[in-house]
């Protein structure tokens, strides 16, 4: 698909861009646009730019509107190059549901993704995100569950899996799975804040309190300690 210099660059991009904290993004971007310059057809490359955008742009991290026009933009050229990359059309359904607010949208999009690739873990979370924004709490658990069975090491199945435990109000299974999530990496963005989101609704306030303090993104840390 690219010549080997441009698939390594990607590969650094898209290891950095799993990590997911401030610095980390920054990283993925600087890879993804080298990709990008070795190879300016490289579908997967465009999708990852756009994913560290619209990462950053979530997160507080660059402008918003900056950051998820930039992300638009990129996800387009990607599907542009190859209409059927699965990626492409999961981060065009992020960024439909959590900047355009477009559920309609978003949803046609991760399903088509899904047909595609029905076994990605990182649809399967992107579109249990969604099921979870719509309430449908155990269509969300149980696609992330699904997304751990196919990557059982990757962080972020088991944050995401976490939140919808949350959302759901399942308290333990939250714990267990974000325990799980600082077994990979105890400095991982958000990890501390979910935690002691579900001390907190234990009646463990002293813990709570704790987890958040170790919290290593400032904003999350800040809603965390409110």
């Amino acid at each position: 698909e690219t010549n080997p210099e441009s698939y390594s660059a990607y590969l650094q991009g898209r290891y950095f861009l799993d990590r997911a904290n401030q610095e980390d993004l920054k990283k993925a971007t600087g890879y993804f646009e080298q990709a990008l310059q070795l190879d300016s057809n490289y579908a997967r490359a465009w999708t990852g730019l756009a994913a560290a955008h619209a990462l950053r742009a979530s997160r507080g991290l660059m402008q918003v509107d900056e950051g998820y026009g930039k992300a638009r933009q990129e996800v387009e050229k990607a599907l542009t190059l190859n209409p059927n990359l699965a990626d492409a059309l999961g981060w065009r359904a992020w960024i439909k549901q959590t900047y355009d607010w477009d559920w309609t949208g978003a949803d046609a999009d991760f399903q088509r993704a899904l047909e595609l690739e029905p076994a990605s873990a990182y649809l399967l979370m992107g579109a249990a995100t969604l099921q979870s924004a719509l309430g449908r709490f155990d269509k969300a658990i149980a696609m992330d569950q699904r997304a751990i069975e196919l990557d059982p090491l990757q962080l972020t199945t088991y944050i995401n899996l976490a939140i919808k435990a949350c959302n759901a109000r399942r308290w333990e299974d939250a714990e267990k799975a974000v325990r799980k999530a600082l077994e990979f990496n105890p400095g991982s963005t958000d990890v501390h804040a979910i935690l002691g989101i579900t001390y907190l609704h234990q009646s463990k306030y002293q813990e709570a309190l704790a987890e958040m303090k170790l919290e290593p993104s400032e904003m999350t840390r800040t809603q965390g300690l409110a």
